[in-house]
């Protein structure tokens, strides 16, 4: 029952009585994607129980929501609430972060981006229907037909849930309002560069480490110290105690 790539491996092999197996990378894409995200909430006649809400999306793409979770809203309306704390350890308690490649898209209609502070922090592309452009960027697909948008930095567990942190939102200010999305599911008005990391960049802006204690098989457990913002007083749960 041992799964191999080339058959003339096994026939060589003879008598044996143990084989290890890693297909991690193999096998598989090497990547990870939180599929499902499972709270302690009250339910109508206020008694606790346990919610399961899947989690939409694919590979490392942030282009994606938690059903029964308004993105954005619920961690700015309820900055003390689970689904807020769940998005600070997500982003925090992580040493991995995702990259956006621009170079894989379209570079027509290029527009730039701007942050808070009316800074340029990257390029938009904008969608052309000229059909002679739409010949030039056919071509220019075929050559970057390999790169990916979205790629992690980082291990994968980690990068996944960069990825949700991303999806429940409530930090970044560029996806304020109706996401405009295209065939593909890229967000039109801003860069892969920009909405691979954006709340999690926020988070860890807002909240700089100080300090990390590493995973160990004793502890079974990665944490972080992480200061309030500017010296404010707490503004969520994950001020209020060492980061898990």
């Amino acid at each position: 029952n041992v799964i191999v790539r080339k058959l003339p491996s096994v026939e060589t092999l003879g008598c044996t009585s143990v084989i290890c197996t890693d297909k991690t990378g193999t096998l598989t894409t090497n990547e990870m994607t939180t599929v499902s995200l499972v709270l302690l909430e009250h339910a109508a006649d206020g008694t606790p129980q346990i919610a399961e809400h899947p989690v939409s999306g694919f590979s490392y793409s942030p282009v994606g929501h938690v059903q029964g979770i308004v993105s954005d809203d619920e961690v700015k309306s309820v900055p003390l609430g689970s689904v807020a704390d769940i998005a600070a350890v997500s982003a925090l308690c992580n040493d991995a972060k995702i990259v956006g490649n621009d170079l894989a898209l379209d570079n027509d209609g290029d527009e730039e981006v701007v942050n808070e502070d009316g800074k340029t922090v990257g390029i938009s592309h904008t969608k052309d229907d000229n059909k002679k452009d739409k010949r030039k960027r056919k071509a220019k697909k075929s050559t970057t037909s390999n790169e990916k948008i979205y790629e992690r930095v980082g291990e994968p567990t980690e990068a996944a849930l960069c990825v949700l942190a991303e999806k429940l939102g409530g930090m970044s200010h560029y996806l304020d309002g109706p996401p405009h999305l295209d065939k593909r599911g890229l967000h039109v008005n801003v860069p892969p560069s920009i909405i691979a990391c954006a709340n999690v960049n926020a988070w860890r802006s807002s909240y700089p480490r100080r300090a990390t204690l590493e995973f160990s098989r004793d502890r079974k457990s990665m944490s972080v110290l992480c200061s309030y913002p500017h010296g404010d007083y707490p503004q969520t749960a994950a001020d209020f105690h060492n980061i898990p």
